[in-house]
């Protein structure tokens, strides 16, 4: 296979009545999962969409998602997930950015889309919504797809041609694509079977939204093998009752999801008389699990392996750490460092470097820098950023480009990195990443304010961070609540503070910055005030 629709139109060979997707009721097979994506290829070429082309994808958690999806591919276009829950201004940019014209969508997104075009300055063609709507220039509806040719549209692109763009939070600025390819999409697919050995006979269970790096193992690594992926309604991430529902009535075999939506099942107390004999694997990533939370998630699944899984989007991923019974099962403290990001995976480098790009001695600091096959081709029409995200290693014969993660780790004795922290204010909240100058920028634009801070928080109940925001107001008339409503509509979901509070004054540095040390510590101290 050298394209992703490729793995497609395999599975729909190899297992043309096994379950590809389902959400709910809804479930779609991989024979008609291929039939609907050439279908919906058809009606994007006929609606004049070209290889290179780019498509957005706006639509709620359901099964067109993976229709969306693998059409896009087929026709050779590149498809750009969109969050559902972001302001229109934010989507409006994103569509401006990757210059996109067609986007696929879903009727319940009516009024969204409604909303959208209102914010956007080229007249949208949409696929997906049963009622036309003033402003569209072209409107098809599901069932309009649906009676298309379902002939494969043949389109061929190169491996290396771009095959999706990931952004990284949607918040103010500019916007950040990460650009995949063909072969990096691939690689992940590959790599991910290989290291949690992913068969067709799975069922992943995809708590992550579309547009969020995490959903790669179910709409990429599942049509590899050709396993089941059973997409989580939006409107039960974070109900442990439904989750745990789901891991009984489907039968998951494995779980990948932000820490936060397993610490729910077990404080809930119902994971221990759930049905979870089939789940044999359970992934995390996006943020630490305190090992406390881990062995007691591990007293409650004892024949299920758990894994940590890092990696920026910009690489999908880039190590492991399975961790051993013996850690799951020890009862003596341990340091808040304890569970590491693990080790590399095949088909990747590592380096760890000083501020001036040297190599650091094991068990000493330094920036983690990844040359991998799933490494992203760069940011869509972003050279200023390129140009600071790559590392070139000339030191050998055949040059390696690396990319700059940002993260700090240091590397143990017993060859496993240990993730310290970041060199800049990018942070990843319940799986987003979020840039916190972003977040207080989008804040400081309110007409009645002087200015912000904002930093991170660590809720340890919840065992989860929450974004918290010191606001020194212009206004005497400003109010929490307002600055509330203001950041649910400029911000994205995941990066709308969870504590706001009005200050005369932000403790500063010598220098007259804002000490964001000692308001994090602040904030902390006060715990009370923080929105559970």
């Amino acid at each position: 296979m050298e394209l992703l629709p490729e793995m497609l139109d395999e599975a729909a060979r190899e297992y043309p009545q096994r379950l590809a997707f389902q959400c709910e009721a809804q479930s779609l097979t991989y024979a008609e999962l291929r039939c609907a994506a050439n279908q919906l290829a058809q009606c994007l070429l006929a609606n004049g969409i070209r290889p290179g082309d780019r498509v957005a994808i706006y639509m709620p958690r359901c099964v067109e998602t993976a229709i969306a999806v693998y059409g896009v591919l087929k026709c050779g276009a590149v498809f750009v997930p969109i969050d559902a829950n972001a302001p229109a201004s934010g989507v409006a940019g994103v569509l401006k950015h990757c210059q996109i014209s067609t986007i696929v969508t879903h009727p319940a997104m009516t009024r969204l889309v409604r909303r959208l075009i209102g914010a956007t300055e080229t007249a949208l063609s949409v696929i997906g919504l049963d009622s036309d709507l003033p402003g569209l220039a072209k409107r098809l509806s599901w069932h309009d797809a649906g009676q298309a040719s379902d002939a494969d549209p043949g389109e061929r692109v190169s491996p290396t041609d771009p095959a999706y763009i990931i952004h990284t939070s949607g918040s103010t600025g500019a916007p950040k694509g990460i650009v995949h390819s063909h072969n990096s999409g691939l690689a992940y697919a590959r790599l991910s079977a290989q290291t949690y050995n992913i068969t067709a006979r799975d069922v992943i269970g995809s708590h992550a939204p579309l547009h969020t790096d995490m959903s790669t193992l179910g709409y990429l690594t599942a049509p590899y093998v050709g396993a089941g992926t059973v997409i989580v309604p939006e409107s039960h991430t974070r109900l442990p009752a439904s989750l745990c529902a789901m891991l009984a009535t489907h039968a998951i075999t494995i779980w990948y999801s932000v820490p936060l939506a397993l610490v729910q099942m077990l404080s809930s107390g119902l994971l221990a008389t759930t049905d979870t004999s089939r789940l044999r694997w359970i992934l995390y990533g996006g943020e630490a699990f305190s090992l406390s939370h881990l062995r007691q998630l591990a007293a409650e699944l004892p024949s299920t392996r758990i894994s940590n899984v890092y990696g920026p989007a910009e690489v999908n991923q880039c190590t492991y750490y399975h961790l051993p019974p013996e850690l799951l099962a020890a009862q003596t403290p341990t340091t808040a460092d304890s569970v590491p990001i693990g080790q590399v995976w095949p088909e990747t480098h590592a380096l760890v470097v000083d501020e001036s790009d040297q190599p650091v001695a094991a068990g000493q600091t330094g920036e983690l820098l990844i040359a991998s096959t799933t490494r992203m081709t760069g940011y869509w029409r972003r050279p200023d950023l390129n140009e600071k995200a790559f590392f070139i290693d000339e030191s050998e014969s055949s040059p390696r480009t690396y990319y700059r993660t940002g993260d700090l780790v240091r590397l143990r004795e017993d060859g496993l990195y240990m993730l310290v922290g970041r060199k800049d204010r990018q942070v990843k909240i319940r799986g987003f990443r979020i840039e916190l100058d972003s977040v207080e920028q989008a804040m400081a634009e309110h007409d009645g304010v002087s200015e912000v801070g904002v930093c991170t928080v660590y809720l340890e109940r919840e065992n989860t961070s929450v974004l918290a925001a010191a606001v020194i107001a212009s206004d005497p008339g400003l109010t929490a609540e307002h600055l509330y409503e203001h950041a649910r509509a400029a911000l994205p979901a995941a990066a709308v503070p969870g504590s706001i509070v009005l200050v005369k004054e932000l403790p500063r540095t010598t220098s007259g910055k804002i000490d964001r040390r000692q308001l994090q510590q602040h904030f902390e101290s006060n715990m009370g005030h923080l929105a559970q």
